[in-house]
């Protein structure tokens, strides 16, 4: 069992443990999945991808921004990469997201999300710090906690389903990519892009007639600024990059 805080969190044997050391006036609620939790692309959730428990203002949708800042209205109050793979189930084992006194909101909603924080690799994010890609999220099935009712409902054991999932908001300062040359070299195409943000995963839509693009499973992130993409050159008459859309595979 783990405990998460504002910027800490610890394993600790028993929820009672846990509540022993706290701030009495500290609000800690237990969360988990019952798993098999699984990305939009339908592949199971790989071990270490980080959950959280995110709150947005009344009357306003959870936004997230996939650079990890804050989206105007929402806030991600707690995350880390919890997810277990145990007997071929991939789930968030019983956590305790505990939430500071003074930081506890007063008005808006509560709600427990899986992360997709898959980069190029297909794989979670597991960098220093907090993620850097944050491609979608997926609101568990949980009905939203008010924030006015003290936080006092229990979320273990929920469901997971993908009808509930939301790409992230693409960060502010943020343009379309720019290609900025072209090149046919041998059975390949080349072309150089700028515009590109870190903070989002890419790929090539082409084909031989503008109403008939394809996705090409080629995804690409990590670079700000400028990079390389190839195709073959028979798919390259008509194409475009576009953000990799979260029903295409990772790997």
């Amino acid at each position: 069992m783990e405990i998460l805080r504002k910027s800490v969190f610890l394993t600790l044997m028993a929820f009672a443990a846990s509540v022993a050391f706290a701030d009495a006036k500290n609000v800690c609620i237990p969360f988990s999945t019952l798993g098999p939790d699984k990305y939009l692309d339908g592949t199971d959730v790989k071990q270490g991808e980080w959950y959280a428990l995110c709150w947005s203002d009344t009357g306003s949708d959870l936004k997230i921004n996939a650079d990890f800042t804050p989206y105007t209205g929402s806030e991600i109050v707690l995350s880390a990469p919890l997810a277990k793979v145990k007997d071929g189930n991939a789930y968030c084992p019983t956590t305790i997201f505990q939430i500071d006194s003074n930081d506890v909101k007063t008005s808006g909603t509560y709600s427990f999300c899986l992360l997709d924080t898959r980069g190029a690799d297909g794989l979670p994010y597991s960098g220093t710090g907090k993620p850097t890609i944050i491609n979608g999220f997926l609101v568990v099935d949980n009905p939203a906690i008010e924030a006015s009712s003290g936080l006092s409902l229990s979320s273990t054991g929920n469901a997971t389903e993908s009808a509930n999932y939301a790409e992230t908001e693409v960060p502010a300062g943020v343009g379309d990519p720019k290609i900025d040359s072209f090149t046919i070299m041998d059975d390949e195409a080349y072309f150089e892009v700028s515009n590109l943000s870190g903070a989002l995963r890419y790929n090539v839509i082409s084909g031989s007639e503008l109403g008939n693009l394809n996705s090409l499973v080629n995804p690409f992130t990590g670079v700000d600024g400028k990079a390389e993409f190839r195709i073959s050159a028979t798919d390259a008459k008509f194409f475009k990059i576009v953000r990799q859309p979260l029903t295409e595979k990772a790997e």
